[in-house]
């Protein structure tokens, strides 16, 4: 394995621990529990990341809280930010590269309300807004504000649950709601890179079992309120892309929870026209992990797929014991994956064979790509070959067959220049 040809540093998570690898030199941060969903500030100088305490062998991982944790850009320095009695869902730090400030959402570990907090990585955090329920959360592109989407019960006889988008001003101004919704709640994905607009989902029905078989993405100018619905999608950060141009929005499109299922396919969505194109694919693949390098090219898997909903394991990859969302159907699913390019309109794909067989979750930084690959992270430079950077990715015994065969590889790492 070599790290010495990637430039920048780079954070991942491997084999249950968080390793910092910049110039070639590592340095592993010292934290309790497992770490994952390491992100870098915008300056480079601390890593955030969440760590939760391994639970008993008959206990999912997911009934464990999670602390929020910093370190700095060599590993040292390391503590928590939020207690044990809060579970963080989520974090972001703040886009502005001249602040040092992250915000997350987080219930308490009991149970009960949702908080949107502000914190820096020497400072104890400040609540910024309150829901009666988790809450999701985006930083608008200035860092000014944050787009804040939760559900709200209104008071009086009827029982219903209504979504609400409140953009939250960190000036001290007064919070503005600027969307309700029928149902609940309303989770905000991200902001139009002008910072004109928001896109989110927005669960009209309120059941997580509906929406694990997908959601309406919608995009809402902020200026008129107008919405409109760009395609039916799960609710997966990783699945959504924007362009460099900040233009176009690459969105892996299609219902049912099964991730190889009903033709999954990449849309790009032109904003603010909300206009998509559907990229074409051959009727046994699907398409997913959209992203693009700098000079504006398509980068995206394309793996086995159904043109149905089936709750058995995609076409040509036999199901193990542990059939069909278990570890060895994944991991025999992951090895048939490929990486293919694309112009800024979709037209032209081409696969990338410089990857290899097998490869997927593509991340483009300075210089080049990096990308999963047998289960450990891979580098391609622009000019060279690829190199095997560290492994394996991710923490072992984490793998949860609750989703479908949904695997979020791209938590598992962070670049920064």
């Amino acid at each position: 394995m070599s790290t010495s040809l990637i430039p920048g540093t780079l954070a991942v998570v491997s084999d249950g621990s968080l390793k910092l690898i910049a110039h070639g030199v590592s340095h592993s941060v010292s934290a309790p529990g497992s770490p994952s969903a390491p992100a870098w500030s915008a300056d480079g100088a601390w890593v955030a990341f969440l760590s939760t305490s391994p639970p008993p062998a008959d206990e999912p991982y997911d009934t464990r809280p999670s602390q929020l944790w910093v370190a700095r850009a060599d590993g040292t320095d390391a503590h928590a930010l939020t207690a044990r009695s809060l579970d963080v869902m989520g974090f972001a730090w703040d886009p502005a590269s001249s602040t040092e400030r992250l915000a997350f959402t987080a219930v308490a570990a009991t149970g009960g309300t949702g908080e949107v907090a502000v914190a820096s990585p020497l400072s104890s955090h400040a609540t910024v807004a309150v829901s009666q329920a988790y809450a999701t959360f985006a930083w608008s592109p200035s860092g000014t504000a944050l787009a804040v989407g939760f559900g709200l019960r209104p008071a009086g006889p009827v029982d219903k649950l209504v979504g609400v988008l409140d953009l939250v001003h960190l000036d001290g101004t007064k919070t503005q709601t600027a969307l309700h919704v029928p149902g609940a709640p309303v989770e905000v994905a991200t902001w139009w890179p002008d910072g004109k607009g928001v896109v989110l989902w927005a669960d009209s029905d309120g059941s997580s079992s509906l929406a694990a078989d997908g959601l309406p993405l919608d995009s809402v100018d902020l200026a008129t309120g107008h919405v409109r619905t760009l395609a039916t999608t799960l609710v997966h950060l990783d699945w959504l892309a924007w362009s460099p141009s900040g233009t176009t929005l690459a969105v892996v499109a299609g219902p049912n929870r099964s991730v190889w299922d009903s033709g999954r396919h990449l849309d790009l969505c032109t904003i603010p026209e909300d206009t998509c194109k559907t990229l074409n694919q051959p009727a046994d693949t699907v398409s997913l992990d959209p992203a693009w390098t700098t000079a504006g090219t398509l980068v995206f898997v394309r793996a086995p797929g159904t043109v149905s909903n089936t709750m058995g394991p995609p076409p040509g990859i036999a199901g193990g014991a542990d059939a069909p969302y278990g570890e060895a159907t994944i991991t025999r699913w992951d090895d048939a994956q490929h990486i293919w390019t694309a112009t800024a309109t979709g037209t032209g794909p081409a696969l990338l064979t410089a990857v290899g067989a097998g490869a997927h979750t593509p991340t483009t930084i300075a210089g080049g790509m990096l990308y999963v690959r047998d289960d450990n992270l891979w580098y391609l430079p622009t000019t060279g070959t690829a190199v095997d950077v560290t492994g394996p990715v991710g923490t072992p015994n984490s793998y949860e067959p609750d989703y479908y065969g949904y695997v979020d590889w791209a938590a598992d790492f962070a670049w920064h220049a």
